[in-house]
């Protein structure tokens, strides 16, 4: 065990004469990883791709599953949300054909009622339970967000490109086109094999709880890069991604990193228009930021909006009329608005 530790040191330490943003604190992550078996094997089953083998390849639509997850409480915007997808003449004509592939995870216990009216108006998509039993028990602390790495990891080891999108996500018809999009990991975003399709208006360092920064390498050049947010993106399958979404993994998987105790969602709004610490953390966007830092400090490598997507918005006006299913045994379904209600 000392030697193994004399290694991983003598390994930052050379590190850090070769690039100096891997400093010193990434050295705590590497240490706990080695120590729990467990967790150890959990990362290498989710993020084990033999990434040097990994062949370069031009995407295309064929390659994506989108995938989303959510709990009973964001049920009705996950149904909003999903429905929206048809509000792209694109998307809903590949799914048409059978051209796409999407998921989406229910955290937490799937009734039969539930299930049915998720396929009735969307019809095309695979619905599942998120299985926690896979993980330690913090996993199912649903404000940590672990869950969402882990998941994404999941779909990532059977697919070549993750479209991930939050409950409160919507589509439309764009002058950018998701073939477009795809396109776009093959030139653009191939740096990291990242795309991030939204950002906060605050640098990393005024979200991010600083104990996280014990498991990441972090300079100032790090924590004043503008925040991401981690409600829709897309990962392609490449060694660069894999590397990025490794370490989030890594970090979902130690209780600390991704949850350190105490911490809160909710910021300081004085502190985080100062751009200081705002007292707050942001869970998997905080970690998914440092390690997409780490793949480049040019955001616009992984950052770029679309106006194919919607975020933070009125994601969904109507329904199409032509779809006028009722849900029964709740509030009536009301033509251009779905109430909330229990399922």
């Amino acid at each position: 065990m000392k030697f193994l530790l004399l290694v991983i040191l003598f390994w930052s330490v050379l590190n850090y004469f070769i690039n100096p943003l891997k400093t010193f604190p990434s050295l705590k992550m590497e240490f706990e990883i080695s120590m729990n078996k467990k967790i150890q094997k959990m990362v290498h089953g989710l993020t084990a791709f033999e990434i040097e083998n990994l062949p370069r390849k031009n995407f295309e639509i064929k390659n994506i599953v989108f995938v989303t997850a959510f709990a009973r409480s964001q049920w009705i915007e996950a149904l909003k949300s999903c429905i929206s997808l048809k509000e792209s003449d694109e998307i809903a004509y590949h799914f048409a054909r059978s051209e796409l592939q999407m998921v989406a995870l229910f955290l937490g216990k799937l009734t039969p009622r539930l299930q049915r009216v998720y396929h009735q108006f969307c019809p095309y998509v695979e619905i599942k339970e998120f299985n926690y039993s896979k993980y330690p028990a913090y996993v199912e602390n649903l404000n940590h967000y672990r869950w969402k790495p882990l998941i994404i990891a999941e779909y990532l080891r059977k697919n070549d490109i993750v479209f991930w999108f939050d409950a409160a996500v919507g589509f439309k018809n764009g002058d950018e086109t998701l073939k477009d999009i795809v396109s776009s990991m093959n030139t653009q975003y191939k740096t990291c094999g990242f795309r991030i399709f939204s950002k906060a208006e605050y640098p990393i360092v005024s979200a991010t709880d600083p104990r996280m920064y014990n498991y990441f390498s972090a300079n100032d050049d790090v924590l004043h890069l503008n925040m991401i947010s981690a409600a829709v993106f897309i990962v392609s399958k490449t060694p660069e991604a894999v590397k990025v979404l490794e370490r989030v993994v890594q970090c979902a998987l130690i209780e600390d990193c991704m949850g350190p105790p105490n911490s809160t969602n909710y910021c300081n709004p004085e502190k985080l228009i100062e751009e200081k610490y705002s007292d707050c953390h942001k869970y998997d966007q905080s970690a998914l930021a440092l390690s997409l830092a780490q793949c480049s400090l040019n955001i616009r490598d992984y950052f770029g909006n679309s106006d194919m997507v919607l975020v933070g918005k009125t994601i969904f006006q109507k329904i199409r009329k032509e779809n006028p299913v009722q849900i029964k045994s709740t509030e009536d379904y009301k033509g251009d608005i779905i109430e909330d209600q229990e399922v």
